[in-house]
């Protein structure tokens, strides 16, 4: 179970914007509300003990980014860059990641929920303890990743790439597992049985069996 985040209540926290941010720029225990940063490249960024909403960050290179006890609340990181990004005991609701790229990145302690994360990129990224709630996860790419009690919980894991994962203690409870890629490195990983017969064809795929339907069986079908 993910560890929350030690945070101060909203009415302790000074109100700042972040829209005229410069490089290496450090924010500490404040609130952060209604700010864009969209399409905008701003190198090492970090936020502490803060809690963050209504952050529109299309498209934009957070470099080195780095968020440490933070809640964020209807965030849009749609389409950024966030290589090497390093999240620590942080809560991410309501918020927009799809395609963004956060590969060779770190989070650990990291709970997202009610997140649209489609086409997210999570190569080479190292999660630990990290919950993934009600999430849109399609297209999500998990290729080279360690995941370390993992839990994807009624999440949309439709065509999800886990190639070349590493994995320690995996649950993918009530999730859409049906379409996942890269079956055959989700060892260790607990599903239910209705789950595992909807990654039979897709294991069947990625080992390679052949099934096989004789005459019999479709005479009695026609």
């Amino acid at each position: 179970v993910a560890k929350p985040p030690q945070l101060r209540s909203v009415r302790d926290l000074p109100l700042v914007q972040l829209s005229a941010l410069s490089d290496n720029a450090d924010v500490t225990s404040c609130s952060v509300v209604d700010t864009d940063l969209s399409h905008k490249v701003i190198k090492s960024l970090g936020i502490k003990s803060s809690r963050i909403t209504k952050l529109h960050a299309l498209g934009a290179t957070l470099s080195n980014f780095l968020a440490v006890d933070c809640g964020l609340v209807d965030v849009d990181l749609s389409g950024a860059s966030l290589a090497e990004v390093r999240l620590e005991r942080c809560v991410v609701t309501g918020s927009r990641l799809s395609g963004s790229q956060i590969y060779e990145g770190s989070m650990t302690d990291v709970v997202f929920e009610e997140c649209k994360m489609d086409m997210t990129n999570f190569r080479n990224t190292k999660l630990k303890r990290v919950e993934f709630k009600n999430c849109i996860l399609a297209d999500a790419d998990f290729s080279g990743a360690s995941l370390v009690d993992v839990m994807f919980q009624n999440c949309d894991l439709d065509q999800a790439q886990f190639s070349g994962c590493v994995i320690k203690a995996l649950d993918l409870e009530g999730s859409l597992v049906s379409g996942i890629q890269g079956t055959t490195y989700l060892k260790g990983a607990q599903v239910s049985i209705d789950q595992l017969i909807s990654l039979a064809p897709a294991l069947a795929r990625d080992l390679g069996i052949i099934v096989k339907v004789d005459d019999d069986h479709n005479e009695k079908t026609s």
